[in-house]
């Protein structure tokens, strides 16, 4: 069976991939040159245009042999860039279904050891972490959980308590902000209504003293009056008396 493959790169240098996978479960790399019991290989043309340069291969092999190409990841750069060992050959057997798992890794070991350690870490990992979890484990993990949920409840209840305290303290000290402020006003008013009550006592007290002042005045002029008066009346009584008796005397005497 004859079988083309050109080895042109792809864009962002992603270089071509070629692998022969025989019959009996066994794959090869092919760069270009024969490989002895798998196929022969000769150049069919050549293109010479700088990074782009490339070389078309004519490759015989038997019908049974099944030629695989690719290029590397557009994404990664990577020849496998399947996360594990399962997954790559998965992918090269699902083109090529002769492939046998123990001689895929031993290609993969020997032509790309990077990927091969790579999988290796992902197989170690799922080895001592990808253990299904015991009945036991469960439990905890359900203990655990009920158990943060709990103390997470507790934080949102102490937080909230918290916030209601801090808002009491706060109203409190509004509240004796505000007494000492209405105590200092009360207090104010009444000094104000203690200057104003004094005020007014000493000049009620001063107009009290100078209405009795002109009482004792009047009652004082009121009783000259009425001395006056009666000493008036008395001498006036006395004038008519005499008057009389000058009248009695004159009409004795027949005047």
């Amino acid at each position: 069976m004859k079988s083309t493959w050109n080895d042109r790169q792809g864009n962002r240098d992603r270089q071509a991939v070629a692998v022969l996978v025989t019959a009996d479960g066994r794959a090869h790399k092919f760069t270009g040159n024969s490989i002895p019991g798998v196929c022969a290989a000769d150049v069919a043309g050549y293109e010479k245009s700088g990074k782009w340069s490339n070389t078309t291969y004519t490759v015989m092999h038997q019908d049974t042999t099944v030629l695989v190409a690719w290029h590397q990841d557009w994404d990664t750069g990577k020849t496998w860039p399947q996360g594990r060992w399962e997954s790559g050959y998965l992918w090269l057997a699902g083109k090529a279904p002769a492939l046998a798992k123990p001689a895929f890794d031993q290609f993969v070991r020997a032509n790309w050891p990077k990927t091969a350690e790579r999988w290796d870490a992902v197989a170690a990992g799922e080895a001592e972490f990808g253990k299904p979890a015991t009945a036991e484990q469960l439990a905890a993990l359900e203990a655990a959980k009920a158990e943060v949920v709990r103390l997470q409840t507790e934080a949102d209840t102490a937080s909230k308590a918290g916030a209601e305290l801090a808002s009491a303290t706060e109203h409190v000290r509004w509240a004796k902000q505000s007494r000492d402020a209405a105590s200092e006003r009360l207090a104010k008013a009444q000094a104000e209504a203690a200057a104003v009550a004094g005020l007014d006592a000493d000049k009620l007290r001063a107009e009290t003293d100078q209405i009795w002042r002109e009482v004792s005045r009047l009652e004082s002029q009121a009783a000259e009056a009425r001395r006056n008066a009666e000493a008036k009346a008395a001498k006036a009584k006395a004038q008519a008396e005499l008057g009389n008796s000058l009248g009695s005397a004159f009409a004795a005497l027949g005047l």
